[in-house]
């Protein structure tokens, strides 16, 4: 059970976020509070969650409320850097209020259920005896995962006619001698408590010098830092929206001496030396907030990068991090404003800076940003290379936008996924000066190479008949660092967003003209298939359901014996040309075929060879696989027939409106089974009547002498 609600009433996981080696400050509102030095307090970096009305007057990053909203200012609730926390109960009048969280009440107070699993115990909560938050917010900050509490402002004493509070507020004499009673009952629970804390790992020290609680022990709050925290190196933090150019920040400031990396694998805050400035990068406000936390206490300096917003956003979507320009914009307009408001809010020391100055003159930027962050440079910067252009005489870093950067594609390595990347790859040749796809076909893109620039790079597949054709060939290329990258990709969550694969790639890589969906043969596929497949019936190619071992998708397959029937129907009128790249127990049929005139089961066809037969062919007829795709692309009359797993593949999600469907049918199964698991057992029966009016219906719209 979880114990912690967002503002729509669902669980979130907050619990054990983190370290179990942090501290954090609970400013308890008592007038000590007023005498310590808040900005030592923020430098320290260490966490503050305060009670009450103390956010007025006292800064903070957690705030936790116990009464109804109305007794607590307005300004606290609007807070929009503030974590809110607060009882369920309250939820109907504050969940519009920017970070507030809701937690549950457990049953009446029982001292052993204090650090019971997921329960937050609201002291007496039948409204009868003394209660205090303070005890609420000590179990709050451990299950958060803080395992030390200084308390501050805990005064635990007040007097009639004298300020109690840190904060203004009014009391009468019966207010205070009401307080003053519940601190002897309390310190004596506190007291009690003691062992179960030390029991849990939780340590808290009363930082407040003059106090009368006596249940822990008295320190200095300046003690509880972390060691780390008084490293006079300070951590960098480049925070900046997605490439918006913090990668070429990083990599000048590690040049210059700093620890840390320029690349997306960045280190763990917790591991950073403390004898050594060091660089993080971080894209928005709550993971620079995270880091600060992780760092505990150490002094950070913020260098906050951006970029034409045009060239940024084009650039968010070429690497895949948003699927198109809108979302694009959208992140933009929030991350920076929320960025400038966390640096404001926290005081940090900040400097900004653009990925086009960094271009123009890294050098000089590097040595400003260095001097502002007090840090000592060790070496040059102008050899950082920024898209294989080392010349220190570019001056335009959005350049690639208006005259085309070279460009690194990660395909998909399936052979089918090869064919529906084609009108992607073919749009980007146009766009950019070079284009590296990684693939282990690239024979299906032969034809691409006359329309631009394309290089093939090999990929690292250990499926059997992919690595067997990328070690066909030894004509790959490495492409040159640091130049843009995506990765073209779909999964469960892109088809439920986007429909289909098409779309889905196209949210990746949005088109810029309309798509061409073909898949012509190499002459020298032709030739051989001319020779090979010699007949003067028209060509049926058949593939048989089979089962691969090392990628088990059996719930995709159709039942054989539909395959063997549409064999039968066509053997008095077609040469039927079956296909399969078997292998003793790697591959193998459901079903042997029967009654075929060429078989080539071992894998004798190539796929250049492939895609010259199914242009020679007059139907093709498979289950789903590389074989719809590459039908649909030939344009070859293709007839399927589908078995299960149609939360993945059906025939809305594996076409496109776009595409020439006139030759094109699905035959699907009396209860299509719409999962989404592989080996499911799933219903795949066709009706026998059914199964055969579809069949001689798309063969009566698909004459023999279609090619």
């Amino acid at each position: 059970m979880n114990w912690l609600f967002g503002p729509n009433r669902k669980s979130v996981g907050l619990a054990g976020t983190m370290s179990s080696r942090h501290t954090a400050l609970l400013a308890c509102g008592g007038p000590s509070l007023a005498s310590i030095d808040k900005e030592a307090v923020r430098a320290s970096g260490l966490t503050v969650m305060a009670l009450n009305n103390t956010p007025k007057s006292f800064p903070c990053d957690l705030w936790l409320s116990r009464d109804a909203p109305s007794q607590f200012a307005q300004e606290i609730w609007e807070a929009p850097n503030l974590i809110k926390f607060t009882r369920i109960r309250f939820h109907q009048c504050t969940y519009a209020y920017p970070q507030t969280y809701y937690f549950r009440e457990n049953q009446p107070w029982l001292t052993e259920q204090i650090f019971a699993p997921n329960d937050i115990v609201w002291d007496n909560t039948s409204g009868h005896g003394p209660r205090t938050s303070m005890m609420n917010a000590s179990r709050i900050l451990y299950l958060l995962g803080f395992r030390r509490i200084g308390l501050l402002g805990c005064d635990w004493q007040q007097t009639h006619g004298a300020t109690n509070y840190a904060y203004p507020k009014r009391q009468r004499r019966r207010h205070v001698n009401y307080n003053n009673q519940l601190y002897h009952f309390m310190g004596q629970r506190f007291e009690m408590m003691r062992p179960l804390f030390e029991q849990a790992g939780l340590e808290i020290i009363n930082a407040t010098p003059d106090s009368k609680l006596e249940a822990f022990p008295i320190r200095e709050w300046q003690t509880l830092r972390h060691p780390r925290g008084d490293s006079d190196a300070p951590v960098c933090i480049v925070a900046g929206p997605e490439s918006a150019g913090n990668r070429l920040m990083a990599a000048c400031l590690v040049q210059a001496g700093c620890h840390g990396s320029g690349s997306t694998d960045q280190p763990d805050p917790d591991a950073l030396p403390v004898d050594r400035p060091c660089v993080l990068i971080r894209h928005d406000a709550n993971d620079v907030r995270d880091a600060m936390l992780d760092l505990n206490g150490r002094r950070v300096f913020i260098i906050i990068v951006t970029r034409d917003w045009h060239a940024n956003a084009r650039s968010m979507v070429s690497r895949g991090h948003v699927p198109d320009l809108n979302a694009a914009k959208e992140r933009l307009r929030s991350q920076l404003p929320q960025m400038m408001r966390m640096v404001e809010s926290h005081r940090l020391p900040y400097v900004m800076t653009s990925y086009e100055a960094l271009v123009a003159d890294r050098d000089h930027v590097t040595s400003w940003v260095c001097s502002e962050a007090g840090i000592e440079r060790q070496v040059a910067t102008d050899s950082i290379r920024i898209n294989t252009i080392e010349s220190p005489e570019i001056y335009d870093a959005n350049e690639k936008w208006k005259r085309g950067a070279p460009l690194v594609i990660d395909g998909m390595y399936g052979m089918g996924d090869c064919i529906y990347q084609r009108p992607f790859i073919r749009d980007r040749l146009k766009m950019h000066s070079e284009v590296y796809l990684r693939t282990p076909w690239p024979e299906l893109y032969w034809d691409l190479e006359s329309v631009g620039n394309l290089r093939f790079v090999k990929p690292d597949t250990q499926l059997r008949t992919q690595a067997q054709n990328a070690n066909r060939t030894n004509q790959w290329r490495v492409p040159p660092l640091d130049i843009d990258s995506t990765k073209i990709k779909y999964g469960p969550w892109r088809l439920k967003q986007y429909g289909s694969i098409i779309r889905a790639m196209e949210s990746i890589l949005p088109l810029t003209s309309k798509p061409i969906f073909d898949c012509p043969p190499t002459p020298a596929a032709t030739n051989y298939i001319d020779t090979l497949v010699r007949t003067n019936r028209p060509v049926a190619i058949v593939r048989f359901p089979t089962i691969r071992k090392e990628w088990r998708a059996d719930a995709r397959n159709c039942l054989p014996q539909y395959m063997q029937t549409v064999v039968d129907e066509l053997r008095s009128t077609h040469h039927i040309v079956s296909v399969a790249h078997n292998a003793d127990g790697h591959e193998w049929f459901v079903e042997e075929p029967q009654h075929v005139d060429q078989a080539f089961h071992l894998g004798e066809l190539n796929v250049e060879s492939l895609v010259a037969l199914m242009h020679r062919a007059s139907i093709a007829v498979g289950p789903v696989g590389w074989m719809l795709p590459m039908g649909l692309f030939c344009r070859t009359p293709t007839f399927m027939v589908f078995g299960g797993w149609g939360g993945i593949g059906r025939p809305d999600t594996l076409t496109d409106p776009r595409m020439d469907l006139s030759r094109f049918h699905a035959c699907l199964p009396d209860n299509f089974c719409l999962c989404k698991r592989m080996k499911h057992d799933c219903d795949k029966t066709i009706d026998g009547k059914r199964f055969m009016d579809e069949l001689h219906s798309f063969l009566e719209r698909t004459p023999a002498n279609v090619s």
